[in-house]
């Protein structure tokens, strides 16, 4: 499968193509921040494994350096209605811990998502945060260290397949 991955932290996105290569899949992309006035060519992606938290990269010509803009806008949910607009599977990979519940939104956004946009709809979000009841129970020893980049990946497959992840 031709993946897209976008992913801010370096050490995630690394974690992430270590995965996605493992199981045999090719990278087509791999982004740590999307570009203003530059797209992905999508007809050469598969599927999108997508960061919720991602920036818009800048570039300021007195200076003549770049930088990022709005790090933690959703800018990843601009990059899956692209995607979703062509039929391309999405799978949103976060770890909210360090965002609180800044993507509680979303996890109520994608069945409306699938209503809105119909058989075309092919997203879920994986994260790592715990359920409410999961946080009452391992509040004092959540870590959040990882991100489910493996259950990404089996959902995208699945979602690939016209199957429910």
């Amino acid at each position: 499968m031709k993946i897209l991955l976008l992913e801010d932290n370096p050490t995630h996105r690394r974690e992430a193509e270590k995965i996605i290569l493992a199981y045999g899949h090719e990278l087509v992309y791999s982004l740590g921040v999307l570009h203003t006035g530059w797209s992905p060519d999508l007809k050469k992606v598969e599927g999108a494994i997508l960061d919720v938290h991602v920036g818009f990269s800048t570039w300021d010509p007195i200076t003549r350096t770049e930088g990022v803009r709005g790090a933690d806008s959703p800018g990843g949910v601009h990059l899956a209605l692209e995607c979703l607009d062509e039929g391309i599977p999405v799978v949103f990979c976060t770890d909210a811990n360090h965002h609180g519940n800044k993507v509680e939104w979303l996890h109520r956004s994608i069945p409306t998502l699938r209503r809105l946009i119909g058989e075309k709809a092919k997203v879920c979000l994986i994260d790592s945060y715990p359920t409410e009841e999961e946080r009452c129970e391992t509040l004092a020893t959540w870590t959040g260290q990882k991100k489910p980049w493996e259950d990404a990946l089996f959902a995208l497959v699945s979602l690939s397949k016209g199957q429910d992840p």
